[in-house]
């Protein structure tokens, strides 16, 4: 199959970020939604993968514009919370609450939109509420309880991940791939949707797409390819 200019691999998300068409930017997004689902799902079946599945999961909300948006705050909190990463595990499912608490009374919901302002994850105001829920009664309640315990234990935080951006240095979320300080902008790791940081920036031989490069050693020691073209790959050092 062949797709943009005639080539017959995926576009990579740079390629895809330089062009702002319409089609594209919806092409583009929906593409890396089903990009990063497979990973997800890989690294599942693997029951392994360290910190690239919670990071996939957690990239991933950046696009629930395009799936739903409870199903994406339940993933990544879950994930990060199989993951150990108790802090950010917290924040998804907790807002995984609101959410499913705004699906069961839509007139009366309240999500705290503050968190989010200065994210690329779309503000929960600007998406439409599924339905129906993607979890059931009893998980809903468990992670209530979750919630609860970790709110009341001093050694959560009850706040995102943050890194120190590359071009003006202050302090974003760390999944964020664009500055709300000064509009830098980052790549997406092909193996976790995180911003490709330039000290650790790896490619791969044959599509060149890029990526963070102890995901992509983690990724290549798993599956020996690229995650997007799937051609053989080595680690990089």
């Amino acid at each position: 199959m062949r797709l943009l200019g005639g080539s017959t691999l995926p576009p990579t998300p740079k390629r895809l970020m330089e062009d702002r068409s319409p089609p594209s930017t919806e092409f583009h997004r929906a593409l890396l939604v089903a990009h990063y689902q497979d990973l997800r799902n890989q690294l599942k079946e693997r029951q392994g993968g360290g910190d690239i599945c919670w990071k996939a999961s957690v990239a991933l909300c950046r696009y629930c514009t395009e799936f739903p948006v409870d199903r994406a705050f339940y993933q990544a909190g879950l994930d990060c919370k199989d993951a150990g990463n108790i802090n950010m595990a917290f924040f998804f499912l907790n807002r995984y609450l609101d959410i499913a608490d705004a699906i069961d009374d839509p007139e009366n919901a309240a999500i705290d939109g503050s968190d989010f302002l200065e994210t690329d994850i779309p503000s929960p105001y600007d998406l439409d509420l599924p339905e129906n829920h993607y979890s059931t009664e009893a998980q809903v309640e468990d992670i209530r309880d979750w919630v609860l315990g970790w709110s009341m234990d001093a050694n959560v935080q009850q706040k995102m991940d943050s890194r120190s951006c590359d071009s003006c240095k202050a302090d974003i979320y760390a999944g964020s791939l664009t500055c709300p300080k000064c509009n830098h902008k980052h790549e997406p790791c092909a193996v976790t949707g995180y911003p490709v940081l330039k000290r650790n920036r790896v490619e791969c031989s044959n599509c060149q797409v890029s990526a963070n490069r102890d995901d992509w050693n983690t990724y290549v020691g798993m599956f020996k390819s690229c995650p997007w073209c799937t051609v053989p790959q080595n680690a990089q050092y």
